[in-house]
């Protein structure tokens, strides 16, 4: 497991600290978005705070804090992509920058490869918000 590929969820159980059946029963993976609801994260956090494992609530919120800088408009969603470069960033100790522009060129390939996508294409989803809207929902 490396940059460029997708984290599955059972890796995100072991690095986070949390129940594979609580982590499973609230992980959204459909096509058009994978991820964990903020919220769900936020409980979750507060449940760690409860029994005062601060391994884990440090890394739920440092999870938070990727979902929220790399797709600010997207409510309440951590999404696949902010996932993978956390689990890159903890568990590889790899550069965050290095982490981001590995899934940013991984993503640009993929929207190449199956609709056709060049760079400006992609700028103008991403602009618009259009992408964010889609996990959003």
């Amino acid at each position: 497991m490396g940059m460029g590929q997708k984290i599955k969820p059972k890796d995100l159980v072991v690095t986070l600290g949390i129940s594979p059946e609580d982590l499973l029963s609230h992980y959204k993976e459909d096509k058009d978005a994978q991820g964990l609801r903020r919220s769900y994260l936020e409980g979750v956090a507060q449940r760690m705070v409860g029994v005062e494992r601060w391994g884990s609530y440090i890394d739920i919120v440092a999870l938070i804090m990727f979902g929220i800088v790399f797709f600010p408009n997207v409510r309440d969603f951590v999404d696949g992509a902010a996932i993978n470069i956390f689990w890159v960033v903890k568990n590889l100790e790899i550069d965050p920058l290095l982490a981001l522009l590995d899934d940013v060129y991984h993503t640009m390939s993929i929207c190449h490869r199956l609709h056709g996508l060049d760079f400006e294409d992609a700028h103008v989803l991403l602009g618009s918000g259009s992408l964010g809207r889609s996990f959003s929902n």
